[in-house]
Order: C-alpha cells, then structure tokens, then sequence
C-alpha cells in the first residue's frame, strides 16, 4: 500500500497527481542520463529536456498550493494560518535540504584528502561553507538546486497571487486576462538577453507558477458549478492533453532536430517557459478532472511511487549518474544499463531517504500546524 499522505492535505489529495510528480522526476533523471550519454531507451536521447521535468514540478507544485487557498476561503488568510502555511512549506522543503548541503560541505573539506584527490570534490557535489549559506538563503543555487531557490520563492508570493485568484473567482475572463497580462510583464522585465543558465531568480519562472495558480482556479470553477454544464470537459481535456503530450515530445531537442532537419543545441528550449507550462498545463488538466487515460497513467502506483519520493530523488539523482558514468569510462557496463542500475540505486537511495528524513519531519510539521491551527481558533 502506498503511503506519502501524512506529507500532505489528505481532504485536498487527488492521487493522481503523485503520478504527475513522479513523471517528472523520471523525466529530469532520463534527460541527465542522456546528457551523460547514458539513455535508458536507447533510440530516444533526451539530452536537454531536464527543464521540462522542472517546469512541470513549477506548474503542480503552483497548482496544489493556490487549492488550499482558494477553497478556505477568508479563514486562509489569517496570522495564524499564514504561518503555519510558511511552517509547512519550510519543514516540507528545508530538514531534506540542510541535510543534503551538510552532506556537500562535509565531503568537500574531507573526501578529496581522503583519496588523495588533486583538489575538493564533495558528495553530491563540491561546496563551500560560504556557498551552502547561499544555497540555505536561497541566494545561490549550483546543479539541480537552482529550482528549489526558486520554488521557494514563490512560496511567499503565493498567498498573494491566490488572493487576487480567489477576488476573480465568478468571473474566470477576468482571471485569464491578468495571467496573461502578468506573463507579458514577466516576459518583458527579464528578457532572454538577462538569462543566466540555471538562474535562482523567480522571475524568469514565474509564469510556470502563475499557469499552475490559475489552473487551480480553473478546477475549482469546474468542482463547483453545475456538473450538467461541464459534461463534456472531461472529453475535450483527453484531448487537448493528448495534443500536448505531442507538442512536449517534439520539444525534446533530439526530436525537433530530426523533424526540422538541423541539428538544434540541447538547450534549445531551456527558456521556453511559457509554452512547457501550458503544454504540461493541459496535461495537469486532464488528469485532475477526467477519468480517462491521462488520469488513469498517473494513477498507476509504480508511477504515484516515484511522486512520493521525487524531492529525494530529485536532490540525490546527479550523485548515481555520475557513478554510471565511472562505469561506462572503465568498460566495466554497457551505457544503457549503467543507466538503468544508477535508476535503481537513486531510487533505493530516495526511498530510504523518504523514510528517515522526509516522513519524520512531515510528522513534526504536523504538529506544529496544529498549534498554528489552534491559534487560529482562539
């Protein structure tokens, strides 16, 4: 039996987007691999693609926190359900996190001595005391941490975009219109020319999360009117995401470079932002308000496994590709399956990771969201 809900709202759950999660962290995990020149379907190299995994984690993670907000109405907004909301996104992200710096840190100043390395090299990656008070402030992010100094950040923005959600929620044109308006002014403020690669500043992602929010606007909509008027949404949502399962698939730069016939760089794609978020948009659409098969794929309890340990597996996955890669470069594997045993490892790693660190702290943010919770009664 799967367990993960002791790490969320179980009145607001809906199964399947564990599946969605875990999807994408499957799909950063392939792209890395690929980019590694280890793929684990060996006709498909998805060398590049990693963003699209993140971005659709910007666009669910948005999406299951403006719900709360949007269904609790006023009492959301309180001292006291603000904070403990602030508890729970903190002791959610932060005892995983410091553990995964203190680990960088740790190894950094130790391991290189140890094997007589020319210079540090940390597990899972090298760090500095100084770099790790930058990634812990969310001022600096190297390797995959770079989203999660973003997501956070729009943690403290949230409230404040769902409160402008939930003022527009009879009259949904309204709503549309200020997410576009409000993508427009993301898109002019930080222009590709001010990219940087893997950028910790929210507002080269911010209309990710602002797809997401609205989405979850878009559901309640849907939830709360009158079923007889929204009989065939559910129909039109297969399809739509089926068109934009295709459209992700031709962005994966190896594909676009065979349909186009040039050759494209793998990061390609890497600042399209806005189309991954209404394509994967779609896609989270379907599966949250339909029963077909978008919603019954991400059902599948191998699939909402992984969604259950995707910040583990998130975090740790680049450690195990580098282990294939030692493989591969002393002939000991074959590439594929170097990278289906780095797969496993990561996965076994994350599981136990899940179990020891992420479960016990969720049970201390309960309990801390309860004293918040009984502040708010008083």
């Amino acid at each position: 039996m799967l367990k993960g809900r002791e790490l969320s709202d179980r009145s607001l759950q809906l199964d399947a987007l564990d599946g969605l999660r875990g999807l994408a962290a499957l799909i950063v995990f392939a792209a890395h691999a690929s980019n590694a020149r280890m793929h684990l379907l060996p006709p498909l190299d998805l060398s590049g693609n990693g963003k699209s995994g993140v971005f659709l984690f910007f666009v669910l993670s948005a999406f299951l926190l403006t719900r709360p907000f949007l269904t609790g109405g006023a009492a959301k907004y309180t001292v006291a359900s603000l904070l403990s909301y602030l508890a729970r996104r903190c002791t959610r992200v932060y005892p995983l996190y410091a553990v995964y710096l203190l680990s960088c840190v740790v190894s950094t100043a130790t391991v290189w001595r140890i094997l007589g390395l020319p210079e540090p090299q940390g597990i899972p990656m090298t760090l500095s005391t100084e770099q790790a008070i930058r990634h812990f402030t969310l001022l600096e992010g190297i390797g995959v941490t770079w989203s999660i100094a973003v997501e956070f950040k729009y943690y403290f923005l949230l409230p404040v975009v769902a409160a402008i959600l939930a003022a527009c929620r009879h009259r949904l044109p309204a709503a549309g219109f200020l997410i576009v308006a409000s993508i427009g002014a993301c898109l002019w403020a930080w222009p590709d020319s001010a990219y940087r690669g893997d950028d910790v500043r929210l507002g080269f992602y911010l209309p990710a999360f602002l797809v997401g929010s609205f989405l979850a606007l878009v559901e309640f909509r849907l939830r709360t009117s009158a079923p007889a008027l929204f009989q065939g949404v559910p129909k039109v949502a297969d399809g739509l995401a089926l068109a934009a399962a295709a459209g992700l698939f031709l962005m994966v730069p190896s594909v676009a470079s065979w349909t186009t016939g040039r050759e494209l760089d793998p990061g390609a794609f890497h600042r399209q932002v806005v189309p991954f978020a209404v394509l994967w948009g779609f896609v989270l659409l379907a599966t949250v308000i339909s029963r077909g098969w978008v919603h019954r794929a991400m059902n599948l309890p191998w699939l909402r496994f992984f969604g259950f340990i995707s910040f583990s597996f998130y975090l740790v996955h680049p450690l195990f590709i580098e282990v294939g890669k030692l493989l591969v470069s002393r002939q000991a594997v074959h590439p594929t399956l170097a990278a289906w045993l780095s797969l496993a490892a990561c996965t076994l790693a994350s599981w136990l990771s899940f179990r020891l660190i992420e479960r016990p702290s969720s049970r201390w943010r309960l309990g801390f969201g309860g004293r918040m919770a009984g502040l708010e009664q008083q």
